[in-house]
């Protein structure tokens, strides 16, 4: 078991305000399942055996994904998907595959969070199932604090770093455009980024591809209206 000083109760109590509030609002007959999430989310945090806690997180993937069947397939399988990975993670920590669990678990991270191009199940659960999209989130919260403690100090994960973040930008960016702009938003703007000291990643130039000036100049449209009749490609350039 985790020490009583060390163990992680921020975390803890987080997830449970996630789990409990939206109960609240569920019908009655709908919250057998609070009892298990809770005990999944003891096991998950406070065991101090990293394969118990990735297992415990799986269970609570397929306890979520019961719930939300009905209301949504597509965020079923995905949170079904997501309790295989976690599985996984528990087998390979288990037999000792430590950089084999850190990558499962980024996986296991970006499907509980809804990463582009893995975002289509919280999409669904988002639009027909909001409650169990809150509730999954609680384990969300105990995944990565998991990640963080087990499977993201190896070498393999510090030098990965990097790359990891500048994908979880450009994918949050890309989301944010396809919002605003719409889709394929992404193929009309561009970054270009270099490495600063400190091994931090700047961003120093933005490319858009906008209409022609005739266009502009007869339409007047405002600018994220000419982004989103703007071409295609940026010639030269990969799209954000």
């Amino acid at each position: 078991m985790t020490p009583f000083a060390t163990a992680p109760w921020e975390v803890f109590a987080v997830s449970c305000l996630l789990l409990v509030a939206t109960a609240v609002a569920e019908p009655l007959h709908r919250r057998w399942h609070l009892p298990s999430l809770i005990v999944l989310l003891v096991l998950a945090l406070f065991v101090g055996d990293p394969r118990v806690a990735y297992g415990a997180i799986a269970v609570a993937a397929l306890v979520h994904a019961a719930s939300a069947i009905r209301e949504t397939r597509t965020g079923a399988a995905a949170l079904g998907l997501s309790a295989v990975v976690a599985g996984a993670v528990a087998i390979a920590l288990a037999l000792g595959a430590t950089v084999v669990a850190f990558w499962l678990s980024v996986v296991a991270i970006a499907l509980r969070a809804g990463v582009l191009p893995l975002h289509g199940g919280v999409a669904a659960l988002c639009d027909r199932a909001p409650v169990v999209q809150t509730q999954q989130l609680a384990f969300t919260v105990a995944l990565v604090f998991l990640h963080l403690r087990y499977v993201d100090h190896i070498p393999e994960a510090i030098a990965a770093g990097p790359w990891i973040v500048r994908v979880g930008a450009g994918a949050c960016l890309l989301a944010a455009l396809r919002g605003r702009l719409g889709a394929g938003a992404g193929k009309r703007v561009s970054l270009t980024c270099k490495d600063a000291p400190g091994g931090v990643s700047v961003m120093y130039e933005v490319r858009m591809s906008l209409p022609p000036v005739a266009q502009i100049r007869r339409d007047a449209p405002s600018l994220a209206d000419a982004m989103a009749n703007g071409q295609a490609n940026i010639d030269g350039l990969a799209a954000a």
